[in-house]
């Protein structure tokens, strides 16, 4: 009778034991984006913000945008009234003085119309919203 062959078909590799198999699992993170990857960078795009420095460069422009808080000048001439009621807001001769950095502004927008003579104090504003106040016979005060 012919003994049975010690061969281990299979069981055991050259250096140590059986690998498991990653067939379904993919790749990690942005394998495969090389040379020859161009159809995963639009998922990346899409995904991330960008590839490498772009991806770093939305991110901080991202965070800037969301630390500016704006008002436009047409709301201010809106509320100015209530302003003047809470004693947000003086009237100054035949204008009314008001400071956006009290109320937890920090820049001021052009959208909107001004019927009041108005002194604003602000850290930051836009061209139109500098030439609606001086329009009217305002100023536009910047703050540091």
């Amino acid at each position: 009778m012919k003994r049975k062959t010690s061969k281990k078909r299979g069981r055991e590799r050259r250096l140590g034991g059986k690998r498991r198999g990653k067939g379904n699992k993919g790749g990690r993170g942005r394998a495969g984006s090389g040379k020859k990857g161009a159809q995963k960078k639009t998922y990346f795009m899409r995904k991330g913000g960008g590839i490498g420095k772009e991806k770093l460069k939305s991110k901080v422009a991202k965070k800037i945008a969301k630390e500016i808080k704006l008002i436009n000048i047409g709301e201010i001439d809106d509320k100015i009234q209530d302003l003047l009621s809470k004693k947000l807001a003086k009237k100054v001769g035949d204008s009314y003085e008001i400071n956006i950095g009290e109320l937890g502004y920090d820049k001021v927008g052009g959208k909107g119309k001004i019927r009041n003579k108005l002194i604003v104090h602000a850290k930051i504003f836009s061209k139109k919203a500098i030439e609606k106040i001086e329009k009217t016979g305002g100023k536009a005060i910047i703050e540091s």
